[in-house]
Formats: C-alpha cells, sequence, structure tokens
C-alpha cells in the first residue's frame, strides 16, 4: 500500500483560457462508464475554482484492470459540478486507492477508510459532511497523465491544473444531444468515448460532443 497524503491549499483561481497541448492517449482502452461501479488503481482529486466563485472537483483515476495497467494514463475522471463556496483548495493523491460511485455520489477510500465523499444533491443540507454539488459526471475521455512518483511536487501541480483547465476548456461549447426536459441523468459517446451526467434538484442533464469529438456534459438551471 502507498502513502496517502492530503493537503490544504490556498484557494487558485484558474484562468480559463490557459490551453496547452496534452499527452496523447496510447495502448489504454477506454473505461466502460456504468451506472455503478468500482475502481482500483492511482487517484488524484483537487478543486477548481471558478470565476463565479463556485467551484468544481476533479477526481482522475489511473486505473488498473484487465486490458489496462497501471500507465499513468487516466482511464476515469469524475467532475462534481459545486453548489458551494468558495472552499479550501483540496488536493488529494492516493496510491492504489479504491473509488466506489453510483449514479449520485462517488467515495474514495484506502486501508479501509473512507477519505473522500462528493454526491449529487437532492436536499439542501448544512449539516452535510459530504462534498455536495448540484451535477456529478462520470467520463472515460480524460487526456491528463498523472504520474505515479512525485505526485504533489509543485511543478506537478500546476501541470495537472493547467491540463485539467485544458480538458475542461474542450466542452466549453457543444451541443446537447441527450438530456433535457424531465429527465435527471442522460449519457452520450464521442469517439468511442462515453461520459454520464447526473443532476440534483432545480437542475436538468445536457450530453453531447465537444471540440476534437471529446464526449461532454453538464447540469444547468431550469429556467
Amino acid at each position: 500500500m502507498g502513502n496517502t497524503r492530503i493537503r490544504i491549499l490556498q484557494n487558485t483561481v484558474l484562468a480559463a483560457g490557459i490551453v496547452v497541448a496534452l499527452g496523447a492517449r496510447t495502448g489504454a482502452q477506454p473505461a466502460t462508464i456504468e451506472v455503478s461501479g468500482e475502481a482500483t488503481g492511482n487517484a488524484v482529486a483537487l478543486s477548481v475554482e471558478r470565476p463565479d466563485g463556485a467551484f468544481d472537483i476533479v477526481l482522475l483515476v489511473d486505473e488498473e484492470r484487465p486490458g489496462s495497467v497501471l500507465d499513468g494514463l487516466v482511464d476515469r475522471g469524475f467532475l462534481l459540478q459545486g453548489a458551494r463556496g468558495p472552499r479550501s483548495d483540496v488536493v488529494l493523491d492516493l496510491t492504489y486507492a479504491r473509488v466506489k460511485w453510483d449514479s449520485q455520489r462517488v467515495g474514495v477510500w484506502q486501508s479501509g477508510s473512507e477519505l473522500l465523499e462528493f454526491a449529487v444533491s437532492q436536499e439542501s443540507r448544512e449539516d452535510d459532511a459530504r462534498i455536495v454539488g448540484f451535477g456529478l459526471s462520470h467520463s472515460s475521455a480524460w487526456d491528463v497523465r498523472i504520474p505515479v512518483d512525485g505526485m504533489l511536487a509543485p511543478e506537478f501541480l500546476a501541470g495537472l491544473r493547467t491540463d485539467i483547465v485544458a480538458a475542461l476548456a474542450v466542452c466549453e461549447d457543444f451541443d446537447c444531444r441527450a438530456g433535457g426536459g424531465r429527465s435527471t441523468t442522460c449519457s452520450y459517446t464521442c469517439g468511442g468515448e462515453t461520459c454520464s451526467q447526473s443532476c440534483g434538484i432545480g437542475y436538468e442533464p445536457c450530453c453531447g460532443c465537444g471540440s476534437d469529438d471529446k464526449p461532454c456534459s453538464r447540469c444547468t438551471a431550469v429556467s
């Protein structure tokens, strides 16, 4: 079992215009998107403050499974659209963790202890100890690398944040091809990769294809 390192950093505002070339994915097969499941591997979670003062939390998993070894390439990505903020910028770096999810929540475990849980909010509860958001997406289309060693080095964090901004920029503008109406979830496949989206009360899901034929999803307030 590897070391567990959790740090609380100062809030960092990311410039949405920062986009860099991402490392190409080679050799790894895209993860299957299931409604619920469990994965084991190396994981990184960190919050990304948005210009409006709210936040997103990104969880990236380099999964060990048949057909995919621990190679530093992200096999699964989870994005929580945060309903509360701003809050301290949480960075969680885990070697060989267990990630369990369903359509409404994701939990990260190591050595039998749950270290992080974030979930779609169906009710506004101030006493809820989880990190709660209004939307939660699960995707196999994160072209971001998470090196096995030295993950919390300052230069690694700077590079990871820039890569995440670039990955999110792919989905800045896309057309809804699934979701909407009275639905609370949607899923869509583009370029052989899939994403799914769950939304809380008062929001509706939107799934489609972004630039580079990447699957994209989001929750938007019902007008």
